[in-house]
């Protein structure tokens, strides 16, 4: 969108012009996470359902988070201000160690063979900082839902 602008100069001439009023970013990043899990799971049976649960704690072993930002300012660009760009890398400011939290369900459908669902939920921030998003500081905790069918020997 383009805001026309006339101006009046003293030398009775008007000057016309278009300011563009918006900027459009794009954001592309990567992760790669290697993780070490270790924990203590508890679990419960009723009939072909099982049920599992309990706390683990996760070592960043490795892997990155980077990628590049690009803003456009308007349409074609605006004088004095060009395109910005600029890669990042957040692959320091992952918490080495995080504390976790698992809920498993299993419903075994016959012998050797079963459906499960899971679901992992972080208890401590996945970066060390916080960020901001429209001016409000947040903390970024990881959950991750999983599904399976496995056979059992």
């Amino acid at each position: 969108m383009n805001i026309q602008i006339h101006i009046n100069m003293q030398n009775g001439n008007v000057l016309t012009t278009n300011i563009n009023t918006y900027y459009k970013a794009n954001v592309n990043g990567q992760m790669k996470l290697n993780f070490f899990k270790a924990g203590i799971t508890g679990s419960w049976q009723k009939n072909s359902f099982v049920f599992s649960g309990g706390p683990f704690i996760s070592y960043f072993s490795g892997g990155f988070d980077k990628g590049l930002v690009h803003v456009s300012i308007g349409e074609g660009g605006v004088s004095g201000l060009e395109d910005y760009e600029e890669k990042y890398s957040n692959s320091s400011g992952i918490n080495p160690l995080a504390l976790e939290f698992m809920l498993r369900t299993e419903y075994r459908l016959f012998a050797g063979f079963g459906i499960g669902l899971q679901v992992t939920r972080a208890l401590t921030p996945f970066y060390k900082k916080d960020f901001y998003i429209r001016g409000e500081r947040m903390k970024f905790y990881t959950t991750v839902l999983g599904g399976q069918l496995h056979y059992s020997f």
